[in-house]
């Protein structure tokens, strides 16, 4: 059969210089280069017989006139940005004719390209002009660029998404609320049960082994606490906050154990409720925004831990009173290290230092879990990581601390230390792929041996192991285990992800590519270990609570980059591919990958009916299972899922890497940054432009790409 000719669509002038035409009148390359814009009669009535097209593709083929515009104008920004830095490059040559480095490959180091990249995350602006903005290495930034295409070729329009699940506080917390009259201290003391029921619930906060008790030393709580029950009325308001919150956390224990409360004390979610309202009435009380004062921070991260546990998706409020906490912490003084002044006892500074700690990892877990910078600045701190040390080997009148303990002693601040040693490696992580700038390759590789120092430093006894060696393991220490290791494939991810996205047109990036897949299906073999181990009869059945919006982060991110490695490769590439010049061939095979993601939309399905963010992760996957089964059957897009996220955020405020020496060269920016889309489509196959003219010519064709 015979094909016909394919009409002309590009202008004269284009065609002469064999520039990608964006199709306007006059075009952005003849405008830029002062030409006449002349295009062939036929070209001209393409836009005529758009109009004529009905249904679903009027949204369709306008959104493919914006991207060809779009693309042009990126094509010819790059052309020019490129013939500049060759001049650049060659007038440096000339100066210093040593300058040039060669990587591995052979190729010229890409250092001076890469910093002049832009990372621009993701922004949208909702029906009441409300915007939300997510860094590049966000969730939600790396679907988009698979939605980019995937919304291209919907023909049949948006469907609206399902209900969502309601959040149970959609208000945001409660201490940047209002929350009514405040009570007078007869009324707040009122609420404090009896001496054995609150015995039980601070026991109960203590002996689970919360994150949280790390600030604490238990013994001179205990002093605190039998002085409070001497005098219930002559306490501080801040001291007060602290054990109603303190108080509410052991009522949400026993509600996340499916217990009961002792018999009629009443059901363990309005306890909790009430106990938190207390909490922040009494710290409302003690002014503690412009007079903080000793156990106000520690009253502030406990009422942070009650907002978030009952939490099941990520809230914007609690990111922003997390920065209340850091800001009323330096107000103190708690970033610069107490050794400096005199006046702070030896046993008051260690303390300092491990609120400190916390809160310095609950800025990173925050923060990257919603897409924004630190609120931190290490440049400005200098507090230490606090010491190994038993409770009992601190003394509240000694003169000088004792030394820390190896770290092969479990204490029950080890975790803390060792997860702040990983958190300060992600921490400049995140830091970097923060910046507006594209960090270089050696920059890269650089934070890639500070981030597997930091995990290779880890102790035996919070190393993760296989199953079948854990058996004797505490569920309290698995979990821990599992944070940890979350952690640090997480960082991989983030660290590599834009490199990734570059290797896919430049081989010599292959490393990021690598890693980044690696670390991404090692987090969704963790979530299927953990989804199997929180089924009824599981070892963390009674733990599963432990699946926190901060996994769910993980999990979600792993599964975009999945999606984002499987949407970079054709039907024709083979499983194992070995890029030329790598030397580096990919470890999983497509079949692989995607039984990776039917195995994780598993678990998302079984969290739907309580998780925004469980349901779109669960829809999102749907949609990229379709893509390569065909037969499935999904109702909501993936470009609607993705924009879910960002109204949601509005409404509710095998071997591992990095151990060789030789650096891969060369990278630009990623695909959702504007010149990694270039980068994409300058690579060869990503985009039939015969097939793309067709269907500008016809009405009947699909872009196939």
């Amino acid at each position: 059969m015979t094909q016909g000719i394919r009409s002309v669509v590009s202008c004269a002038s284009c065609r002469q210089r064999k520039l990608r035409c964006d199709r306007t009148e006059p075009c952005s390359n003849c405008v830029s280069r002062k030409v006449s814009c002349v295009y062939a009669t036929g070209s001209q009535r393409r836009a005529a017989g758009i109009q004529r097209r009905g249904g679903g593709n009027d949204h369709l083929d306008a959104r493919l006139i914006r991207l060809e515009q779009l693309v042009g104008m990126i094509a010819d920004q790059r052309k020019t940005s490129d013939a500049d830095s060759v001049d650049d490059s060659s007038k440096g040559s000339l100066g210093n004719p040593s300058q040039g480095t060669s990587g591995p490959h052979g190729s010229n180091s890409p250092s001076a390209e890469d910093s002049q990249g832009v990372l621009p995350g993701r922004m949208v602006t909702n029906n009441s002009n409300q915007t939300v903005y997510v860094s590049a290495v966000h969730w939600a930034a790396i679907c988009n660029e698979i939605a980019l295409v995937r919304e291209n070729l919907e023909e049949d329009g948006f469907h609206e998404s399902p209900n969502p699940p309601a959040s149970i506080e959609p208000s945001g917390p409660l201490l940047l609320r209002c929350v009514g009259p405040l009570p007078d201290l007869e009324d707040v003391l009122a609420d404090i049960p009896s001496r054995g029921i609150c015995d039980n619930l601070v026991a109960r906060f203590f002996l689970m082994g919360e994150p949280a008790t790390a600030m604490f030393h238990a013994p001179s709580f205990q002093q605190h606490y039998n002085q409070f029950w001497l005098d219930p009325t002559d306490v501080s308001l801040p001291w007060l906050a602290l054990l109603f919150g303190i108080l509410s956390i052991g009522a949400f224990l026993y509600l996340r154990s499916q217990e009961d409360l002792p018999s009629g004390f009443g059901h363990p979610a309005q306890v909790t409720q009430t106990f938190h309202k207390r909490s922040t009435e009494c710290l409302i009380m003690s002014n503690y925004s412009t007079s903080p004062s000793t156990f106000t921070i520690e009253a502030v991260l406990i009422n942070i831990q009650n907002e978030f546990v009952r939490q099941p998706d990520a809230q914007v409020g609690i990111w922003v009173l997390t920065g209340v906490a850091i800001r009323l912490a330096m107000r103190m003084g708690y970033h610069r290290d107490a050794q400096h002044y005199p006046g702070i006892s030896p046993f008051q500074a260690e303390m300092r230092r491990r609120i400190w700690a916390m809160m310095l990892q609950g800025d990173m877990l925050t923060s990257c879990q919603l897409g924004l910078p630190l609120i931190i600045q290490e440049s400005h701190c200098d507090t230490q990581s606090p010491r190994n040390l038993f409770d009992e080997d601190l003394d509240p009148h000694a003169t000088e601390l004792p030394q820390s303990r190896p770290e092969t002693e479990s204490t029950p601040i080890i975790y803390t230390i060792v997860k702040g040693r990983l958190a300060s490696a992600f921490r400049a992580i995140f830091n970097q792929v923060s910046s507006t700038k594209v960090a270089t390759f050696q920059e890269v590789m650089a934070l890639d041996k500070k981030l597997n120092l930091a995990h290779q430093s880890l102790p035996n006894h919070l190393r993760i192991s296989n199953p079948e060696d854990a058996i004797t393991v505490s569920p309290r220490l698995l979990m821990r285990r599992y944070n940890l290791e979350l952690l640090y494939q997480k960082a991989r991810c983030v660290l590599h992800r834009h490199h990734m996205t570059e290797a896919f047109a430049n081989s010599d990036y292959t490393y990021s590519r690598l890693v980044c897949v690696e670390a991404a299906m090692a987090l969704l073999r963790h979530q299927a270990r953990i989804f199997e181990q929180v089924q009824v009869g599981g070892r963390l059945f009674r733990d599963k609570w432990f699946i926190s919006s901060l996994e769910r982060h993980d999990f979600l991110l792993a599964s975009m980059i999945v999606c984002l490695e499987l949407n970079s490769r054709s039907d024709e590439q083979v499983d194992q591919l070995n890029l030329t010049g790598s030397h580096m061939p990919l470890h999983y095979s497509r079949d692989e990958m995607i039984m990776a993601l039917q195995n994780t939309r598993l678990s998302w399905d079984d969290s739907s009916k309580s998780s925004k963010e469980a349901m779109q992760a669960s829809n999102i996957l749907g949609v990229m299972l379709d893509k390569y089964f065909p037969k499935r059957q999904h109702d909501v897009p993936l470009p609607q899922l993705v924009d879910d996220f960002f109204e949601t955020t509005i409404s509710n405020g095998p071997q591992s890497f990095g151990q060789g020496n030789s650096i891969p060269q060369t990278v630009v920016s990623p695909i959702s940054g504007g010149e990694g889309l270039v980068a994409a489509l300058n690579s060869p196959g990503f985009v039939n432009w015969d097939l793309w003219d067709a269907h500008m010519s016809r009405s009947d064709r699909e872009m196939d790409f």
